[in-house]
């Protein structure tokens, strides 16, 4: 039987120590993080919010909350806190002082049940 090597052991510790976050929160389904202005954005899918948060180990900030699903989310260059959105089954114009302004439903139209 052989020793295991200090390589050996320093992997096998380092596997099995947590996965560190700075955030408490925890999210329903978090994805699409991206450096926006300095700040990491992100959306969480199924509670439909639009979070950030440009220092490590703050508390994420709710920027937009909508009651449907928020899916894909990108900066309107040129009107600062401005967002376009796939939200729910369609897709609409968000801004961090709560406005909503729809510019479609994609699945109003549709013949089959659908979401963005």
């Amino acid at each position: 039987m052989t020793e295991p090597t200090e390589t050996a052991e320093a992997m096998d510790s380092a596997q099995r120590q947590a996965p560190a976050s700075p955030w408490r929160e925890r999210l329903e389904l978090g994805e699409g993080a991206r450096w926006v202005d300095g700040r990491l954005v992100l959306v969480d899918i199924l509670s439909g919010r639009l979070l950030a948060d440009g220092w490590t180990g703050r508390a994420l900030e709710t920027l937009v909350e909508l009651d449907v699903p928020l899916g894909a989310v990108a900066p309107i260059e040129g009107a600062p806190n401005t967002w376009i959105a796939a939200a729910g089954t369609g897709v609409c114009i968000l801004t961090e002082t709560g406005g909503i302004s729809w510019i479609c439903d994609v699945a109003a139209s549709s013949p089959i049940p659908m979401r963005v």
